[in-house]
């Protein structure tokens, strides 16, 4: 195209210079604008057509309706029947009568000069009930329970049994053997930190000593001892770090903490 005429022209014919026009292309977008203006005012045509369709089918409603209830209201009093209160009743109270009781205390084994009390025989606890006390009363029924009576300093009637001290023997073996907190590993790192290796061994020559000592079920350290004896500035290294040991985890026998003996052998080598 030449330039003079391009000011002059349409995008379109810009477009499609040098191209065949009579394809189809050129003719669609060249009336597109008018073809979607007729398509529009169509389409606003035929949604009045249709609203103006369906008000002329509705049927005009002639008259007021009326309401089915009056503005009205009256009221009328109605006399309704009191209830009648219920009678109070008096309250009874009833006094407790005194049970009979038969003293039946547990007693010790002593010998029979020692004997101050005898047990009472089983046909005087038919009407009675066992009491730690005896005392007169009336026939005490099957569903008669009777505190024990104040006796004593306390005032309680029960009389409590000595404490007793649990002494738990150190097991050889257990189900769960004790540990060191962290297991193996921090055992040796800690024998390795604490224990200082001599200098005065012969080449290949190893020293071992075994301890052994009590891990209770706390997980504290007693009883340290020895049952092989090395050498004793070693001895005595090895007693002393073993007591500097932290608290270890129990061992366990029937889900119980319990104190369980424990064995530690400690080589000692030579330098080079």
């Amino acid at each position: 195209m030449q330039p003079e005429k391009i000011l002059q022209s349409d995008v379109l014919d810009i477009v499609f210079e040098h191209k065949n026009k009579a394809y189809g292309a050129y003719e669609l977008r060249k009336h597109y604008v008018q073809r979607l203006s007729k398509a529009l005012l169509l389409t606003a045509l035929l949604v009045v057509l249709i609203a103006l369709l369906q008000s002329w089918k509705t049927p005009k409603r002639i008259g007021s309706v009326k309401p089915l209830v009056s503005d009205s209201v009256t009221l009328v009093e109605l006399d309704l029947p009191q209830e009648e209160k219920p009678k109070e009743r008096p309250v009874v109270v009833r006094q407790r009568q005194q049970v009979a009781s038969i003293k039946y205390n547990n007693y010790l084994i002593v010998p029979d000069k020692s004997v101050h009390d005898t047990l009472p025989d089983i046909t005087q606890l038919e009407n009675s009930v066992i009491s730690n006390i005896t005392k007169t009363g009336v026939e005490a029924g099957f569903e008669e329970i009777v505190p024990p009576a104040s006796e004593g300093k306390n005032g309680s009637g029960v009389v409590a049994a000595p404490a007793t001290q649990e002494t738990l023997v150190p097991l050889e073996v257990a189900e769960e053997m004790p540990e060191f907190p962290g297991g193996r590993e921090a055992f040796l790192k800690f024998m390795g930190r604490n224990l200082r290796q001599p200098d005065d061994i012969d080449e290949g020559q190893k020293i071992v000593v075994i301890a052994r000592f009590v891990v209770d079920q706390y997980g504290n350290i007693s009883n340290i001892g020895l049952e092989q004896k090395g050498r004793e500035d070693l001895d005595r290294q090895v007693i002393t770090v073993i007591g500097k040991m932290p608290k270890w985890k129990p061992g366990r026998q029937n889900g119980r903490p319990v104190a369980v003996y424990f064995k530690v052998p400690v080589t000692f080598l030579s330098g080079d």
